[in-house]
Parts: C-alpha cells; structure tokens; sequence
C-alpha cells in the first residue's frame, strides 16, 4: 500500500507578466488545493485516482491541473 496525495492546480495566467501563477500566488488567489492522504494499492492507475477525485470535489475538476504525490 502506499499514500499519495493530490494537489490540485487552477490554470491561470497572469496577466501582467503572461506567464503561469507561482504556487505561493496560487494559494493567494484560492487556486490551490491539497487533498488529505490517501492510501492506495502499490500499483495503483492515476487516471482512475484523478477521475475518482474529480467525482468527489467536482470544483476542483474543469480548468484544474492535478498531480499525484506519493508520501
């Protein structure tokens, strides 16, 4: 078993510098979120882990970036 945790990632653009927002920026426009630990098995599929989690917390799912990492 392993734990992983999503992070989940708003696709913004700043406007100022046309460039992608910084996490600190992120987390200051509420653009930024973290999922509690999960506990997976050891060969689990990351597209059904992100889709299960999209299912959940749907406002985290259109416009957003998500990565898995493993704790």
């Amino acid at each position: 078993m392993k734990k992983i945790q999503i992070i989940a990632l708003k696709r913004l653009i700043d406007p100022n510098t046309n460039s992608v927002y910084t996490v600190e920026q992120l987390r200051a426009l509420n653009a930024y979120h973290e999922s509690i630990p999960i506990t997976v098995d050891d060969n689990y599929d990351p597209n059904t882990v992100i889709l299960k989690f999209e299912e959940k917390y749907p406002d985290y799912a259109s416009g957003w970036l998500h990565k898995i990492v493993e704790l």
